[in-house]
């Protein structure tokens, strides 16, 4: 017997270096396949992106923080945005780098709340800079109710509530990731927000199993199953995907 993947021949046993768990032979993930020259150089941009970002942003919350007479209403909204501007080049784009090129190793319940640090992060930094546009939108209007208007007491109590609901907002995304952990991973050592798993035979004997991983960074991808194996195998691996899209719409 014999597997076709995306129309390359392999084994049907892949051997275990090619898994990111060889104890779980049946439902582990493949290891990713190490990136090319160019991804390479993407990488290495992005990684001094997030340095830069995390440097830059981390220089100005010690300022505003340090330093009593930046205490204005504007810095501490400007604070605000550079907190979630700084855990996103210190957490988010790192783990998202790796998240390409290996295999999640911390299980279904951290893939979980990972996935509630981004959406976090970009919503408390869209709140913030809404925050700002308000702050300005005051001070240009109405300049000389302004210092008795936008005050840091009522800054910093639209701050927290800013962030508040960023993060109520993450959770009731990703409501039903967190109940059931890993209900969207389709191996183990993947670790995915949404899964929609559609299946459509192309001909007799070729089964075409599209499954977009939707998360906050990537839509993939397409996996063209070609196997020689018996009409009655070919049957019943055509009804196990049968079955598992009606699970997957029925949840």
């Amino acid at each position: 017997e014999e597997l076709r993947i995306c129309g390359h021949s392999a084994p049907l046993m892949m051997e275990e270096a090619e898994l990111c768990f060889p104890q779980l032979l049946n439902t582990s993930c493949r290891r990713p396949q190490p990136p090319h020259s160019e991804a390479l150089l993407v990488y290495i941009l992005l990684f001094f992106i997030s340095v830069l970002t995390a440097a830059l942003n981390l220089l100005l919350i010690i300022s505003i923080s340090h330093f009593r007479q930046l205490h204005s209403p504007t810095n501490l909204i400007l604070l605000s945005l550079a907190v979630s501007d700084f855990f996103v080049g210190l957490l988010v784009i790192p783990v998202e780098i790796l998240m390409t090129g290996t295999c999640w190793v911390l299980g279904d319940l951290m893939c979980a709340l990972y996935f509630l640090l981004p959406y976090t992060l970009i919503s408390a930094s869209v709140g913030s800079m809404v925050l700002i546009s308000i702050d300005r939108y005051v001070a240009i209007c109405d300049p000389l109710r302004y210092p008795t208007r936008v005050t840091v007491r009522v800054v910093t109590a639209a701050v927290c509530l800013c962030w508040l609901c960023s993060v109520v907002y993450s959770v009731a995304i990703m409501y039903d990731h967190l109940k059931q952990p890993g209900r969207y991973n389709p191996c183990h050592g993947e670790c995915t927000s949404i899964c929609c798993i559609c299946c459509a035979p192309a001909s007799p004997d070729l089964s075409c199993v599209v499954i977009p991983l939707c998360d906050t960074r990537r839509c993939v991808s397409q996996w063209c199953v070609k196997s020689t194996l018996s009409p009655t195998k070919k049957n019943n691996f055509r009804q196990r995907l049968k079955l598992a899209s009606q699970k997957n719409r029925n949840d």
